[in-house]
């Protein structure tokens, strides 16, 4: 383990401060453990792929679907439908 020292914005450490009492843990231990969460992808393993790019991409296809102007007339598929095709 590698201890490390960070500063943080005065109202983010009030809220960690915050957030841990609440979960009955020590500050450093909550701030080790979003971390790590953080970086490993919440612990699956794999890096987070949940990073602004990701986002960006995400919100863009959002935007890119509402502004589409599909329409489908009322028709919605089913499942017997789908297999059909």
């Amino acid at each position: 383990m590698t201890t490390m020292h960070i500063q943080l914005d005065e109202a983010i450490a009030q809220a960690l401060e915050e957030k841990a009492l609440r979960a009955g843990k020590a500050t450093e231990q909550l701030a080790a453990e979003m971390l790590s969460a953080q970086v490993s992808g919440a612990g699956n393993g794999k890096p987070s792929t949940k990073g602004p790019e990701d986002r960006a991409f995400i919100e863009k296809i959002v935007e890119s679907a509402r502004n589409s102007g599909g329409n489908s007339r009322g028709w919605k598929w089913n499942r017997d439908e789908l297999y059909d095709r």
